[in-house]
């Protein structure tokens, strides 16, 4: 007990010795309303401004430190609740100089204080804050530098031993550094408190480093508001005890309001990192700041009231204001171009007076091509075109346009041959000239009949437009016509060949002609051996009794038959049929119309199968290999038959089918051999 006595009254001896030396209010607001809380930035109120303002913070046990006797160590709450006022005022003597005054009142308690009766209000040390701005960041200037060397002076004599008070004078030169990005700040302050060196239990004091930094972030679409972060602390620059709490470090957050009128509103909550010397448990502070001066409130804090602001919602202490028209460059929407009714139509951002496009918004004024009309409302981006023509009205101007008389806002352009699919002759092929040599509207490069109207379907896909293909149906690139009746062979169910002709009233076949053809049609078979059938069909004219000219006609066409088998023709692929004045080209008694009646065809009947799908399948069909079709109801090509009626010589008749045995003659009698064909 004796010895814990003791220890007790050394303690207490040793603190009020040295009370006096010692100031636990570490947190000391700055002046105005362009710093942070405590941290200093490197801008200044303008000159003859004055700017007061009043803080008050309370702090939980800010001054706590340990005792150390024999093995016992003990730890001693030195200042338990520390609330403080700063009267601070700050006024500009000239562009970039500031002179200000604090000016702290303290009310202290704690069981120690109150055991020496030191507990209770307080006056503490006043505060001298000359800064000098060198370099103050805006708009224009990112980086900012300010030096400043707060004074403090111990008119409280150590604020009667309450551990609120140096006691002495004090001098803290400090280096502050500030940079603006966009509308977000940042300070970084760095100084030397110059002190003479104290002791209080474990807790050494002696010339220090200080710093801090503060952070502060504009509340978007509320003018005036602040976030605010800071932290600041201390270190030894001597050695100390190992012991000593001499390194406090202490962060706050807040807000900071500035009104319209020119009150401030600034409040916030901060801790100690650490229990060291001066930074306490928690903390909490509030402040208010009257920056009112000539020129009326200071919505955008640049230190520059509304009144005399050229730029009154924008920080720009610079106050640049390049076309002269009122109206500063930093929310000036055409800095350049004198426009004091700010018309900006397109809402961008860029006044009318210097906006490349005004109608719509770009903000970017882009103009690629270069002809003072912005891409954002050019019909030619990429394209110099100042007219702006657009002839079809589809948005895209003539200039660049694929396609100018016709609407075509996608500008499709398949063949990439700069002419627009919707006006291209040929758009699946370049074409740029647009030949087309027989004016149908299809383009040379793709027109499957070139020299014939209409080329463009080609629906065997042989590479031949239906229109001028002479088998539309059937693929035949060849073209191959060896009857030359302008049908393909390949699609041709009908050989027609030249006039074959027989002595009057006879089935002979007469004159070298005739044979030529004849031996024209085996060079046909030889070609297309795929031909299994083919039927020798005998026609008459009119002229004559029906009975008699379908005797006639199946005789002749079985003398065409006889000779085809003798010159090589296998006789199985042949069948001959005589339909007298049954089928005929045209109904007619005209004697120049008649010959054309009078005729030998032949028609194709079967096909082998293998050329299924590569030839035209015929549709002509007999009723077995030996017999003929009934010669009034057949149905032959070419033929213009009336259904129901035959002819005599003295006109047209009701009659049936001629009493004669259908099919075809044999091949029998006797028939002269065949001349050599016509050289």
């Amino acid at each position: 007990m004796m010895r814990r006595a003791l220890t007790l009254g050394l303690a207490l001896a040793l603190t009020a010795s040295l009370a006096h030396a010692q100031d636990a209010q570490r947190f000391q607001p700055a002046p105005g309303v362009v710093n942070y809380f405590s941290v200093q930035g490197a801008r200044t109120v303008r000159p003859l401004q004055f700017v007061p303002s009043v803080w008050v913070n309370t702090a939980r046990r800010p001054l706590v430190t340990r005792t150390t006797s024999g093995d016992i160590i003990e730890d001693k709450v030195y200042v338990n609740q520390l609330t403080t006022i700063d009267l601070t005022g700050v006024v500009g003597v000239w562009r970039g100089l500031e002179v200000g005054l604090a000016l702290p009142l303290h009310v202290v308690s704690g069981d120690l204080l109150e055991d020496r009766d030191a507990a209770g209000f307080k006056v503490g040390d006043l505060r001298l804050l000359p800064k000098w701005g060198l370099l103050i960041p805006n708009e224009k200037r990112t980086f900012g530098l300010a030096i400043a060397a707060p004074i403090t002076l111990g008119v409280g004599g150590g604020a009667d031993n309450a551990y609120v008070g140096e006691g002495g004078v004090t001098v803290v030169p400090t280096a502050i550094f500030e940079a603006l990005f966009g509308m977000m700040r940042f300070a970084f302050d760095v100084g030397v408190r110059l002190r003479e060196a104290k002791s209080l239990g474990s807790l050494d004091l002696t010339h220090e480093l200080v710093y801090g930094v503060g952070l502060g972030v504009p509340l978007p679409g509320l003018p005036g508001f602040e976030f605010i972060g800071e932290a600041f602390g201390a270190a030894p620059i001597a050695d100390v005890n190992d012991r000593s709490r001499s390194k406090p470090l202490e962060v706050e957050v807040g807000a900071r309001y500035q009104l319209p009128m020119g009150l401030a509103i600034t409040g916030g909550l901060g801790s100690g990192l650490s229990s060291d010397f001066g930074a306490p448990q928690w903390r909490a502070f509030v402040g208010l700041a009257w920056a009112l001066d000539k020129c009326g409130p200071d919505r955008d804090g640049d230190g520059i009231g509304d009144a005399c602001d050229v730029c009154p919602t924008r920080k720009d202490g610079d106050q640049l204001d390049r076309d002269g028209d009122g109206i500063g460059d930093a929310c000036d929407v055409c800095p350049e171009l004198a426009n004091p009714d700010q018309l900006d139509q397109d809402g961008d951002g860029v006044g009318d007076a210097c906006d490349i496009c005004p109608a719509r918004a770009d903000s970017g004024q882009l103009d690629r091509d270069g002809d003072g009309i912005g891409d954002a409302c050019d019909t030619c981006p990429a394209v110099n075109d100042p007219d702006q023509v657009d002839t079809d009205e589809d948005g895209v101007g003539d200039a660049c346009d694929v396609c100018v008389q016709v609407v075509n806002p996608d500008q499709a352009d398949s063949d990439g041959d700069g002419r627009g699919d919707l006006c291209d002759s040929c758009e699946s092929v370049a074409n740029p000239g647009q030949a087309d040599s027989d004016g149908d509207g299809i383009g040379d490069a793709c027109d499957l009949c070139e020299g014939v109207i209409g080329g463009d379907a080609d629906t065997d896909g042989d590479g031949l437009g239906d229109a001028c293909d002479n088998c539309p149906e059937t693929a035949n690139p060849d073209q191959a016509d060896m009857d030359g009746d302008g049908k393909g062979d390949l699609c041709d169910c009908t050989i027609t060949m030249d006039e074959i002709e027989f002595r009057f009233d006879s089935d002979e076949i007469k004159g070298q002609r005739s044979f030529n053809v004849l031996q024209d049609l085996k060079k046909l078979l030889d070609t297309y051996p795929e031909i299994t059938r083919l039927e020798v069909q005998g026609h008459t004219d009119r002229m004559g009794p029906d009975e008699y000219n379908w005797d006639l006609s199946r005789r002749r066409a079985a003398s065409v038959r006889r000779y085809l088998s003798r010159v090589g023709v296998p006789a199985e692929k042949l069948v001959s049929c005589g339909y007298g004045e049954s089928q005929p080209i045209e109904w007619t008694d005209d004697e120049v119309a008649n010959p054309k009646n009078r005729r030998v065809q032949f028609v194709i009947l079967g096909l082998t199968p293998e050329a299924a799908g590569r030839r035209k399948a015929c549709p002509w069909r007999v009723k077995s290999s030996e017999e003929c079709p009934d010669p009034k109801t057949a149905q032959v090509p070419g033929a213009a038959r009336r259904p129901g009626t035959l002819r005599t010589q003295s006109g047209p008749t009701e009659m049936s089918p001629p009493e004669i045995p259908p099919g075809p003659v044999p091949l029998d009698g006797e028939e002269p051999e065949p001349p050599p064909p016509a050289e």
